[in-house]
């Protein structure tokens, strides 16, 4: 741009009605006041949509969590040729009378995966164990899932829920073969309570 150029445009710029030598640049009270209230109703949208996306990443990480239970459990019993018991963690299963292993809990407390041996029902160790979390909720429809090796294993569905019900929910479905895989809430023919 040429030197007379330039001296043209800045010459004939508007001054927004001030002139002389001793203006300050600079916001009026009444122009900060308007640009913070924008602030502020920008900031308050923005919040609302951070809660939801820490809230979804909750449920996210608690879903992948109890697949990755079940994925463990499964490939141990299938390495090791014995069952898997994936259970509620609140309390460790008990053997009862009638040759099968049942669990106590809730699946909110979290979960476990125990070895046991088919011929004797005894529980092994533990292979894996994971913590609830405070703010969610799984509903089951099984007390405790066995992953079998060679044969048929417990099929079943467990839901991930929060405050907000059934339209966030995140579902896992437990395949005949053990086989986790997570599925929408309307999937998972279960109903947060």
């Amino acid at each position: 741009m040429s030197p007379q150029l330039r001296k043209t445009i800045f010459a004939t710029a508007p001054t927004c009605g001030y002139s002389g030598k001793n203006h300050l640049a600079g916001l009026t009270l009444f122009e900060l006041m308007a640009a913070l209230t924008v602030a502020a109703v920008m900031l308050s949208a923005a919040a609302g949509s951070l809660r939801h996306i820490v809230l979804d990443a909750r449920l996210r990480t608690q879903a992948n969590e109890l697949r990755q239970l079940f994925l463990t459990a499964r490939r141990h019993a299938s390495e090791q040729v014995h069952p898997v018991i994936v259970c509620p963690a609140a309390e460790l299963p008990v053997s009862d009378s009638a040759d099968t292993t049942t669990c106590s809990g809730s699946w909110s407390d979290g979960a476990v995966a125990l070895t046991t041996s088919e011929s004797t029902n005894k529980i092994g160790q533990t292979l894996l164990s994971m913590h609830g979390r405070s703010q969610t909720q799984v509903v089951s429809n099984r007390r405790s899932f066995t992953v079998r090796p060679l044969l048929r294993s417990t099929n079943g569905t467990l839901l991930i829920c929060d405050h907000r019900g059934n339209d966030k929910a995140i579902g896992l479905v437990i395949g005949y073969s053990g086989e986790p895989r997570l599925v929408s809430a309307a999937d998972a023919s279960l109903r947060c309570s």
